[in-house]
């Protein structure tokens, strides 16, 4: 991940807010169960 950040900037606001957002949500996601949103996301 530390080469595909200097995409994304350093703390923009909109960014920190998806992950804290994300993190609130699910920390890990495995393929052997299905999820709602991992299957609209592929």
């Amino acid at each position: 991940a530390g080469v595909a950040v200097t995409n994304v900037g350093h703390s923009h606001p909109l960014l920190v807010e998806a992950i804290r957002d994300q993190a609130g949500l699910l920390l890990h996601t495995s393929n052997l169960y299905s999820i709602d949103w991992q299957q609209r996301l592929a």
